[in-house]
């Protein structure tokens, strides 16, 4: 009995020693566990915080390592859209440092500059999205996970909205991580409140820009329509996209490619129209000049002009770009075609500032000016209708005086030569001796001859008022005591204050019956070359589709006669 007491004692030993060579056996799942388990931990192979793991990027033989966030619910591994651009292949680095492909691209934001992957659960240890989308407010205290153990940091300003659905918040630290994308962590709750980078003007600065919480569950649930699995797919849902067009634009400029750059700009306007502001801030013009300029030095003209004249209607221009039309033009010598060019962008509305179409337009009228393809009549034609748009340039009347001088026009050549002296004082003494000639010459008597427009009784004559240079069609009325004009001509020629003058009313007869009108004086009065100064007229109202009416009050200072057989109205100074 005492031996076999002795062999079952000797059994339970050896079950006992047995039990240190077995291996433990798992745990139970988590449902059936009586406590809670522990909480799960994350690979220890680098030394960045809980929650964010190394990311490898490579292009072609340069690699790079940037930081990347894992979340849960949804499980995905967020990556700084900047570091990533344009990568060929993508891995995370797991505990025991081997790589492991990132190649399944769930959600893709430009506006917030992010992109996430799928990641397999069970590999990763992420952070908890917090359930409070309004969790970043002025004044939290928040811990920064990035490339070295969680440091403090303040929300350092309210919310700015930056992108249509987005905020930005600001915040402050004495010693913030270094990463490019840092997690921003409740440091109560431990729960992911969102995430923040610096400034790519200010690297050292001790305040991040971060989104919300709120910001990164809508960016999480807009997916892709579908997953993006080969880099090739990600890229091109990435560059599908306004924003990454945008981006890709500014990658080509910086590389030199201007063809490709304006593809892409021309693509991003079609798409999104709201983006011209930021393309022409953005080196869209240089794009455009330097495309020009490359097309021409291959000897291929026509096609640098008929491109840059599509792109300038559909962008708009600025100096230096119609300086590059200009240039396209006057080298097969067809100034006077770059001038027509110019006028025709202004009539037909394309975005140019004022300032520097007429910078440009003024070289050009000059160059022409001093060109051997010149001639007296279209130099002359020429700077009057340039006088129409830019009325106070003072090399134009001083163009102009000296051309209506040489053709015997005096009276015309008087008005531009002293109105270019009223703008530049320093013309002065240049055109003296052609003023004290045109004063004197025009005390010669000669008659002039007016184009007739029209037959019978309703004929008209085109005038000029005030020097402008515009053309108003007046009805020719020997009959009336007064000349006149409507209210539309009046506000053309600027004339609107002369109701708040006190301007003398006078009780006239017309074939509607009897009106009261305000009378004042004209500065002058053009009709081809006969003018006369401080003429007394009528402001009428309504005057049908005339600009006006030339009566007695112009007429008296000439001998008339109206020869309709030559359509001619002969006006000879008294």
């Amino acid at each position: 009995m005492r031996y076999l007491l002795i062999f079952f004692l000797g059994l339970a030993a050896g079950a006992a020693g047995m039990a240190f060579l077995r291996p433990a056996p798992l745990p139970a799942p988590a449902e059936q566990a009586s406590a809670p388990p522990p909480p799960p931990t994350r690979a220890k192979n680098t030394a960045q915080g809980d929650g964010t793991v190394t990311v490898v990027l490579e292009s072609g033989t340069v690699s790079k390592r940037v930081p990347g966030v894992v979340v849960r619910e949804p499980a995905a591994l967020i990556v700084r859209f900047d570091d990533y651009v344009r990568s060929e292949r993508a891995y995370w680095i797991s505990a025991n440092g081997l790589r492991h492909a990132i190649d399944e691209a769930t959600a893709v934001d430009l506006d917030i500059g992010l992109i996430a992957f799928a990641v397999d659960e069970p590999m990763l240890d992420g952070l908890t999205l917090s359930s409070d989308r309004g969790s970043l407010f002025l004044g939290l205290d928040v811990t920064l996970i990035g490339d070295q153990p969680g440091s403090e940091g303040e929300v350092y300003s309210a919310a700015v909205e930056r992108g249509p659905n987005h905020y930005r918040y600001q915040i402050r630290s004495d010693s913030p991580p270094a990463a490019s994308l840092i997690a921003v962590v409740d440091t109560s709750s431990g729960a992911l409140i969102g995430l923040a980078d610096r400034p790519r003007q200010a690297p050292a600065s001790p305040v991040l820009s971060a989104v919300d919480v709120g910001t990164l569950v809508d960016f999480l649930a807009n997916r892709l329509p579908r997953p993006a699995r080969t880099m090739t797919d990600i890229n091109a849902a990435i560059f599908s996209q306004p924003a990454g067009l945008a981006r890709e634009f500014e990658e080509l400029s910086r590389s030199g490619r201007w063809s490709a750059a304006l593809d892409r700009a021309r693509r991003l306007i079609g798409r999104s129209p709201e983006y011209i502001t930021w393309l022409r801030r953005g080196g869209l013009f240089e794009n455009m000049v330097r495309q020009s300029q490359a097309l021409v030095t291959t000897g291929r003209s026509l096609q640098a002009r008929t491109q840059l004249l599509d792109d300038i209607q559909r962008f708009g221009a600025n100096q230096d770009v119609l300086r590059e039309l200009v240039r396209i033009e006057t080298r097969r010598g067809a100034t006077l075609d770059a001038i027509a060019t110019l006028d025709q962008l202004q009539y037909n509305g394309v975005s140019i500032p004022k300032d520097d179409l007429f910078a440009v337009m003024r070289a050009t009228v000059t160059t022409y000016l001093g060109s051997p393809e010149k001639s007296d009549a279209r130099a002359t034609q020429l700077l009057l209708d340039q006088l129409q748009r830019d009325p106070d340039y003072a090399p134009y009347h001083r163009q102009l005086g000296s051309l209506l001088f040489a053709s015997g026009r005096y009276q015309e050549a008087e008005f531009h030569l002293n109105r270019a002296v009223a703008l530049d004082p320093s013309y002065a003494a240049d055109v003296a001796r052609e003023l004290e000639t045109a004063r004197q010459r025009r005390q010669v008597t000669r008659q002039v001859e007016v184009p007739l427009i029209g037959s019978g009784s309703a004929l008209y004559v085109n005038v000029q008022l005030n020097g402008s240079p515009q053309t108003f069609r007046f009805l020719l009325d020997t009959g009336a005591s007064y000349s006149a004009i409507n209210t539309s001509t009046l506000l053309r020629l600027g004339l609107n204050d002369i109701f708040n003058n006190g301007a003398p009313v006078i009780e006239l007869e017309t074939a509607n019956g009897r009106v009261f009108a305000q009378t004042f004086r004209l500065q002058s009065m053009n009709l081809a070359g006969a003018v006369v100064e401080q003429v007394p007229v009528v402001v009428l109202e309504d005057m049908g589709p005339l600009d006006g009416l030339v009566g007695l009050s112009f007429l008296r200072h000439f001998d008339v006669e109206i020869n309709q057989q030559d359509g001619v109205l002969i006006l000879l100074p008294r």
